[in-house]
């Protein structure tokens, strides 16, 4: 089954694809022009970066850094809870149950600050779109400068599964169909 998912997913690029050429011929054909489609491999140029090298390494330390904070943690946790098997035959009920409610207490902070740090909305997220974000907006604007000074119809993504970083408002047919409509 996993093939023929695959396959279909390949399948439904590839008449994508089809369709757009086909649509560029056909406005190739209508109107005595060249359409032209191209693409790029943004991860690609993303790693050919210098900046995105040094924030990738600063990435890579800070993780290093909370990993060691979460180990520590743990091995604290670690701790109280040997020392509460340990001395649990000596402690009352009621002192037990603190000492359960502290390490529950802890695991739930480790939890928490975990969320925070890796989580999807914690601190490293937001430090790779401080970081990265402006240098895919910098591709961004450098493949929409190529494709006006090439004349380039259409841009592709390769690494992002053909999503369209340009199109030429002269392919955009909308306002045709929606007429076509009788919107």
């Amino acid at each position: 089954m996993n093939r023929s998912f695959r396959r279909t997913r390949s399948s439904g690029r590839l008449g994508l694809l089809l369709c757009l050429c086909c649509l560029g011929l056909y406005d190739h054909r209508a109107h005595g022009q060249n359409s032209r489609f191209v693409y790029v491999d943004t991860e690609y140029m993303l790693a050919q970066m210098n900046e995105y090298q040094a924030a990738q390494s600063e990435l890579k330390v800070q993780v290093e850094r909370w990993n060691a904070e979460i180990e520590e943690k743990k091995q604290e946790i670690e701790r109280l809870y040997r020392a509460l098997k340990a001395e649990s035959p000596l402690l009352t009920e009621s002192m037990r149950k603190d000492r359960q409610d502290e390490i529950k207490t802890r695991e739930d902070q480790l939890l928490d600050w975990q969320n925070q740090q890796f989580g999807p909305e914690g601190a490293l997220v937001k430090r790779q779109q401080e970081l990265i974000r402006p240098l895919q907006d910098k591709i961004f604007a450098a493949v929409q400068k190529y494709a006006r000074d090439k004349s380039y119809d259409l841009i592709f993504d390769r690494a992002s599964g053909n999503q369209l970083l340009f199109v030429s408002p002269k392919l955009d047919k909308s306002n045709e169909i929606l007429t076509a409509m009788g919107v």
